[in-house]
């Protein structure tokens, strides 16, 4: 049987749920503020041609001119289908509500933002330990760009193949 949602549940997704915390907080997309606007890391371009309208509470991609509502972005970013991205809207809307604005929500659910997964502290960046900043946002590009053009089926290059192995 397939789920249904009501318009005002979505809507409330939508334009309720924050793009610009979405996409920082929770799907953690790569993101800087220029020109008084919040721009990402396109998850089907790579490009960061984009911005954020806070009127519409819309990404847009200038380069490749798709725009993103919340539950897109979240389609999109972590590869589910309709019914799972709304799921984990609502989950991260209700833990909004009940004043959990320091957490974000992983897919096991609410997790507290002062600790990462390996128990380094999230806002410094850099724990001592692994990569640098710059490095990992690095290789999170390239990486990136590498696991797009393979589930395409095409750009295969057995040089960045060995980075992944």
């Amino acid at each position: 049987m397939t789920q249904r949602f009501s318009s005002e549940e979505l809507y409330e997704l939508r334009n309720r749920v924050p793009m610009d915390l979405l996409i920082k907080r929770v799907l953690r997309i790569p993101s800087k503020e220029r020109e008084g606007y919040v721009r990402f890391l396109c998850p089907l371009c790579n490009e960061f041609d984009t911005a954020i309208n806070p009127k519409t509470n819309m990404g847009r991609c200038f380069r490749c001119g798709k725009n993103f509502n919340t539950i897109e972005m979240v389609m999109i970013e972590k590869k589910m289908g309709f019914v799972e991205s709304v799921r984990f809207l609502k989950k991260y809307n209700e833990s909004r509500s009940l004043g959990n604005q320091g957490s974000e929500l992983t897919e096991g659910g609410v997790q507290d933002r002062g600790k990462s997964v390996d128990g380094a502290q999230e806002g410094l960046g850099y724990d001592g330990k692994g990569l640098s900043p710059s490095l990992s946002y690095g290789l999170y590009i390239v990486l990136r760009a590498f696991l797009g053009a393979h589930e395409l089926g095409i750009g295969y290059r057995p040089d960045l193949h060995s980075l992944l192995t």
